[in-house]
């Protein structure tokens, strides 16, 4: 199998781009860096740059998911409801809120590492045509 060969400079209408360039950018992509969600955390303190800071987002994250249930909770028990289960006795509950939800958010941090992987590969292999390369870029 032959590799198609790549230009050192690509092309697209007026703007020109080196591959070399293209490349850098391609290693800064980020599904997570960047939208609202991470603005809001930066302002808040939960997160930096790259994504440090990730205890901090897993105790903020995980309380406003658990607590508000917690205090309802409680006050439901309070009217005394017959015949319904606990929130700190329902362990499908407890296993949502405190496995499952950390695991989503550690999941993010994995899948930012992998992604800009992912991403730099489709420009070194000849996946993404030459033609295409400033569309591509990210």
């Amino acid at each position: 199998m032959t590799m198609i060969p790549v230009p050192n400079d690509v092309k697209q209408g007026s703007p020109t781009m080196t591959k070399a360039a293209f490349q850098d950018k391609v290693t800064d992509f980020s599904l997570v860096m960047g939208g609202p969600i991470f603005q809001l955390f930066r302002k808040a303190h939960l997160t930096g740059n790259n994504l440090e800071l990730l205890h901090r987002r897993l105790l903020v994250i995980i309380s406003i998911a658990w607590l508000p249930m917690l205090v309802l909770d409680l006050v439901a028990s309070r009217h005394g409801i017959p015949g319904r289960l606990s929130f700190l006795h329902d362990v499908e509950v407890q296993a949502r809120f405190l496995v499952a939800l950390p695991a989503l958010i550690v999941a993010e941090l994995i899948a930012h590492s992998r992604l800009r992987l992912v991403a730099q590969r489709f420009v070194e292999r000849p996946i993404v045509r030459r033609e295409d390369l400033p569309r591509f870029e990210i």
